[in-house]
């Protein structure tokens, strides 16, 4: 009687409930880096942090759908565009990690006035070109911008609430991925509202429920008389 009524149960259940399918397919990447050597390239206060020549290194996922195609030329794909990013975190999106202490993910990205965030994957005829990011941060009590364009990155001070062209680091990004595999982002559960059928099968189901009980009665009144 018990599996009978667990069966019904689990029966109306799932008639209302169910898990929304992902839009996307999605691969996760490594990538490597370095600091540019001279120490010019690599100035205080960072310095007290990170080397010049220093290895920077990082991951990120991408929507295989979204990826150009080869022929295409320079081409940014953003990240929110991507139909599944509210269920990506933030660092699984997208890391950057230039060592000292000093690391970026996908939440640290300037969001303009127009709601665009400055984040997107750079493509160059359909392969990886690194990325085009933008994020202003507070390194040791002073404000600094980190810009990102392809392969190339630098950090700068910020004054009078924009960025300088005084770089205090600058680097390069290896345009070849490595550990490169299938990525599933959390599937997020159906919030949609049930079908009209949907409602049919959970009264069958609690019809099943009721019979169940009175059936349970009816046998104990039997074995009590």
């Amino acid at each position: 009687m018990f599996s009978q009524c667990r069966a019904i149960r689990l029966f109306a259940l799932m008639s209302v409930t169910g898990i929304a399918a992902l839009a996307g397919t999605y691969h996760s990447a490594t990538f490597t880096g370095n600091l540019s050597p001279g120490s010019a390239n690599v100035q205080a206060p960072f310095n007290s942090v990170i080397s010049q020549s220093g290895a920077v290194g990082g991951s990120f996922v991408f929507d295989d759908q979204l990826v150009p195609a080869a022929g295409t030329g320079y081409a940014n794909v953003f990240f929110s565009d991507f139909p599944d990013i509210v269920n990506i975190p933030n660092a699984t999106a997208f890391y950057l990690n230039l060592g000292g202490g000093i690391a970026f993910d996908l939440g640290s990205a300037v969001v303009e006035p127009a709601a665009i965030q400055s984040a997107a994957i750079q493509y160059k005829d359909g392969s990886f070109h690194g990325f085009f990011f933008v994020s202003d941060f507070m390194f040791q009590g002073s404000p600094y911008e980190l810009n990102m364009q392809g392969t190339l990155f630098a950090i700068s001070p910020i004054v009078g609430g924009y960025a300088t062209l005084q770089n205090r680091v600058t680097g390069s990004l290896n345009s070849s991925l490595t550990n490169v595999q299938s990525f599933v982002p959390t599937q997020p559960a159906d919030s949609t509202v049930p079908e009209p059928g949907s409602y049919v099968l959970l009264g069958t189901g609690l019809a099943g429920l009721a019979v169940v009980a009175r059936m349970r009665r009816q046998r104990v009144s039997t074995l009590i008389g």
